[in-house]
């Protein structure tokens, strides 16, 4: 499988250094080794997971259109934490899409 870099992170997602500060349609980068298209960027990911098995808060993943480059926040495996009623711009779901 490709490797995506921070040289070639542009290819692959919208961040803070090409997105215009905005979301864009789907499919518009590169799709990554398993095939799927935006799993990082664009919007940051509110999972059904808890983030604690006793509380409502949900786990964000995968960094959004005001990430910066090089940082944790565009990792699929980075992880942050809201409440279902709460709503952020940069905040959504993703939907899988493969070709």
């Amino acid at each position: 499988p490709e490797r995506v870099t921070t040289t070639r992170i542009g290819d692959y997602v919208w961040y803070a250094g090409n997105s215009g500060e905005t979301t864009h349609p789907v499919a518009e980068k590169r799709r990554n080794a398993l095939g799927l298209f935006d799993m990082s960027g664009n919007v940051s990911e509110m999972c059904f997971d808890r983030h604690w098995a006793d509380t409502k808060r949900r786990v964000i993943r995968g960094g959004d259109y005001w990430s910066k480059t090089g940082t944790y926040f565009l990792l699929v495996s980075y992880e942050n934490w809201a409440e279902p009623r709460e709503a952020y711009f940069t905040l959504g779901f993703r939907f899988a899409r493969t070709d």
